[in-house]
Formats: structure tokens, sequence, C-alpha cells
């Protein structure tokens, strides 16, 4: 069986996010981990990528403010690691709070330039549709509208656009 139907089966993830990682993957990594955050373990390898993607994600935050941040969010944190070095993050919140509102919000997601383009992105984020996809009924998230890169990524992945702003895009998927 091909690999990334295999992978799509696995994660019973719809059937454009497996076409979409079999065409942009460049030199997918296969040993990817993904786990909880440590803030103590973790904070230094993450916030060297912050660094890197500070444009998109924390973007006129103090580096204090950014570590408190994830000091007291990292429950809600997963990492993805290569060989004990984090390539990624992704920082998700729970909304349940009314019934018919049972949704994962995924608040940033982050790749060290040194691995984008191999799929980490992906991973992080269907290791978050996998874990949601009994108790939640979509993830949602927004994204800068000149970030064309994220919002390509979404869309191919699957998020349908639900509000435009002049600055932010709102994107959701149903899981």
């Amino acid at each position: 069986m091909n690999k990334t139907i295999a992978l799509g089966l696995l994660f019973s993830l719809p059937l454009q996010v497996v076409a979409y990682h079999s065409q942009r993957c460049k030199n997918p990594i296969e040993h990817v981990q993904i786990t909880a955050f440590d803030y103590d373990k973790d904070i230094n390898q993450v916030m060297k990528i912050v660094e890197q993607t500070k444009k998109w994600t924390f973007r006129g935050w103090s580096e204090e403010k950014i570590q408190s941040f994830f000091k007291n969010k990292a429950p809600q944190i997963k990492v993805a690691k290569i060989n004990n070095k984090i390539a990624g993050y992704i920082v998700q919140r729970i909304s349940d709070f009314m019934e018919d509102l049972k949704e994962v919000y995924v608040r940033f997601i982050a790749v060290s330039k040194k691995y984008r383009k191999k799929g980490i992105g992906k991973k992080l984020l269907y290791n978050t549709i996998k874990t949601s996809t009994k108790k939640y009924r979509r993830i949602h998230l927004c994204v800068f509208k000149n970030n064309k890169n994220a919002l390509a990524f979404y869309k191919k992945i699957g998020f349908k656009k639900i509000f435009e702003s002049p600055s932010i895009i709102e994107l959701h998927i149903e899981i």
C-alpha cells in the first residue's frame, strides 16, 4: 500500500489532506515524534523557532511575555522532535463551553526554517486532528492575509474560509 494512502487511513483524514502530503513535501522526514511540551526542557529550543517566525506568530510581544505564555499554556502545546531536537510546535485551545461549539482552536503553529517543507507542520496538524476527532467537531484557526504560504497550506489540507477582515482570515475544517 502507498505510504501516503496508509497515512491517510491511519489518521482518517479527508482525501485532500493525503493528496496534499504527497504533492508538497520535499524530502519528508519519517521519524518525527510528537510529544507534549515540557517548559523546562523545551523552552530554549522553542524560543529559537519563535525568533524565526515572530513576524507571523508573536508579533509585538516581549520575550518575557512569550516565555510566560509558553509556561502558562504548556498543557496545550505539542512539539515535533527529530532526534530530540525540536523542529516545530503547535499551540491549541479547546473550546467546549457550548454544546454546539465543540472545537479546537489552533493559536500558533510554527516550524524551524531548517525543517520547512518536510512535513513537520502537517504532522503537527494531523496529530491535532487525530486526537480531536472523537470529541470535537472542527478545528478553527486564523491566519494573516499576507501570510500566503500558511494560507495555501491550510486551504490545501481542507480548511475553509469562514470570515475575512482586512488583515486576518478565519478558517476551519470539520472533523
